[in-house]
């Protein structure tokens, strides 16, 4: 295996992030499962986990579940984050109209799913028929999936509502919206505690998931809107 001494890719620090959040995507719309520790390190400004005394920690490295943050519940399946690049995490001005975004500030609007799967309550597609009037328009939409559909969908169900969802996305959004798919990550889901749920998860399945998924939205939309890979698997 070959691996440089430096890596291509910028590094930005969460400012610079929170920044360009501000100035050129102030509002998106983030739909999907497992989202909590992405959002912990940018609404934190990169603080959470950061100490070197708690990098090594079982919270840390993941389970953090219990823990919530900032305007994040862990119940609430509709949350309105505005990301200062300054003070990070602050309570949105005005929880009615979800898409006002604060001064010098941007807003994500947070849609929790359980993936596409029958664990949702209510039904994910249900989100849809939420007054996106109110929810404003972003310039970036992600959508955040495979991880609970790997563990606990099958691959038939998946493909079904892979295909509704996009039916959605394209009466949703205008083409002038860029989506950012983000894939299946390493790590899913604490629904193992029951013992009626069998998590079928690993890393080929996960793969697979995500490729069909990034496929059947390039089919989809590639030639009107952009999409965008954010691959952490």
């Amino acid at each position: 295996m070959w691996l440089s001494y430096n890596c291509r890719l910028c590094r930005y620090s969460y400012q610079e992030f929170a920044q360009c959040l501000q100035q050129k995507h102030s509002l998106v719309h983030w739909f999907g499962d497992s989202p909590r520790r992405a959002l912990k390190k940018i609404t934190t400004l990169g603080k959470w986990c950061s100490r070197s005394d708690e990098v090594d920690t079982q919270l840390c490295i993941c389970n953090d579940n219990v823990k919530g943050f900032g305007s994040y519940s862990k119940q609430t399946l509709v949350i309105p984050l505005d990301i200062d690049p300054v003070t990070g995490d602050t309570l949105p001005l005005d929880s009615q109209q979800l898409g006002t975004v604060a001064t010098n500030s941007s807003h994500i609007i947070l849609l929790k799913w359980g993936g596409l799967t029958t664990l949702n309550n209510p039904p994910w597609e249900s989100t849809f028929s939420l007054s996106f009037t109110q929810m404003g328009t972003p310039s970036v939409t992600i959508f955040a999936l495979v991880n609970w559909d790997v563990a606990f969908s099958t691959w038939l169900l998946f493909i079904q509502q892979v295909e509704m969802l996009i039916e959605h996305v394209a009466q949703t959004y205008l083409t002038s919206t860029n989506i950012i798919i983000r894939t299946g990550q390493y790590f899913c889901c604490t629904y193992d505690i029951n013992p009626q749920l069998k998590r079928k998860y690993f890393r080929l399945r996960n793969q697979y998931f995500s490729q069909y998924l990034v496929d059947e939205f390039n089919a989809q939309f590639g030639d009107e809107q952009r999409i965008s890979i954010w691959d952490v698997g």
